[in-house]
């Protein structure tokens, strides 16, 4: 059993009703030692969790929605984890959630060794699901609702079956929308619909780092598909309309199949990088304002030999002190740059 687990609350995206069941099966877990809820508290439809709130003493971090769309408790949930994550006192956390927003969220405490639980609705998109350890879906109906419930279902199958015989005799011809709607979804997915899917990228990525025994850089393709199926057991071809993974990595311009050493390998793809540019040096030109600068600080130099030539080593370093680059005026040596200037050099 789990030592310290965080409790994080996304209210804008689950019901305070079912409050009560999340923390039943949180409690099975192990113990809780944080508790948050997010949300911007001054909007009326969020005031029904004042009552939640108070009976399981969760800290109320309010976020004020500046502007419209921009989901500011969403950004402060996710680096509150990430901070609850180094102060390193929790060993999970449970996201609750059905908002698709918190997908990198579980991915990267999972990489830091953390278990993440997710609590959603059945709205709540595979993905999420997939990204955490392991997902609840939280009822859709309440406990004390259930003899009700049951009552009217079964009232609403009695009627749904009458109507159904009756249909029968009446609609000889198929509905089309009916047919239409009952086909399953076997289109396979595009290349770009697939690079959307970041989790799938993640775990082939993954997978194929995980191979150590490569070839000239490749990883051995049937190693990889046999990770990827272990290790991802709820991530399948099938579910993006692929027989097998290789159609589906064909269309992925990610990776690179190839046969190396008659055996059929992967390997990601180097990132393309855009050749820098080699900017031309600008080539300076010797003005007479620094003719002048020149000839005056060697004309000012303190030692000088007995026929009055000052030394280059010293010249060299003044030029320095006045930030002159003698490269940037095209010469190769001190020598040709003084020429340049008009001194006259001993030989």
């Amino acid at each position: 059993m789990l030592k310290n687990i965080a409790i994080l609350i996304d209210a804008d995206n689950v019901s305070h009703q079912k409050i009560d069941w999340i923390f039943d099966k949180i409690g099975t877990l192990g113990t809780i030692t944080a508790k948050r809820i997010y949300g911007d508290f001054t909007k009326p439809h969020l005031s029904s969790w004042e009552s939640a709130i108070l009976k399981y003493a969760i800290e109320k971090k309010h976020q004020t929605s500046y502007s419209t769309g921009k989901n500011s408790s969403d950004l402060a949930l996710a680096i509150d984890a990430i901070d609850l994550w180094h102060t390193g006192r929790h060993d999970a956390f449970c996201i609750i959630s059905s908002d698709s927003d918190f997908i990198g969220l579980a991915l990267r405490l999972r990489q830091g060794n953390i278990q993440v639980f997710g609590f959603g609705e059945n709205k709540t998109i595979k993905e999420f699901t997939i990204a955490c350890d392991e997902f609840f879906e939280i009822p859709s109906e309440q406990a004390n609702d259930s003899i009700t419930t049951k009552a009217i279902k079964e009232d609403k199958i009695n009627q749904a079956n009458t109507q159904s015989i009756t249909k029968k005799k009446v609609d000889l011809k198929p509905d089309n929308k009916t047919q239409e709607l009952s086909k399953p979804k076997n289109n396979p997915l595009t290349s770009e619909q697939l690079k959307k899917h970041t989790l799938l990228i993640s775990a082939i990525k993954d997978s194929i780092d995980k191979n150590i025994n490569k070839i000239n850089g490749y990883s051995e393709f049937k190693k990889v598909t046999q990770y990827l199926n272990a290790n991802y057991p709820t991530i399948k071809a099938s579910d993006y309309g692929y027989a097998k993974w290789r159609s589906l990595l064909n269309q992925l311009d990610f990776f690179e199949i190839k046969t190396v050493n008659e055996v059929l390998c992967i390997r990601t793809r180097a990132p393309h990088i855009a050749p820098i540019k080699q900017s031309t040096p600008q080539i300076k030109y010797i003005t007479k304002s620094l003719k002048h600068k020149i000839m005056l600080m060697i004309d000012k130099a303190p030692v000088k030999d007995k026929y009055g030539y000052t030394d280059l080593n010293y010249i060299e370093e003044q030029l320095k002190i006045m930030n002159i680059n003698i490269e940037d005026y095209h010469c190769k040596d001190i020598k040709s740059f003084l020429r340049k200037v008009g001194c006259i050099l001993k030989d």
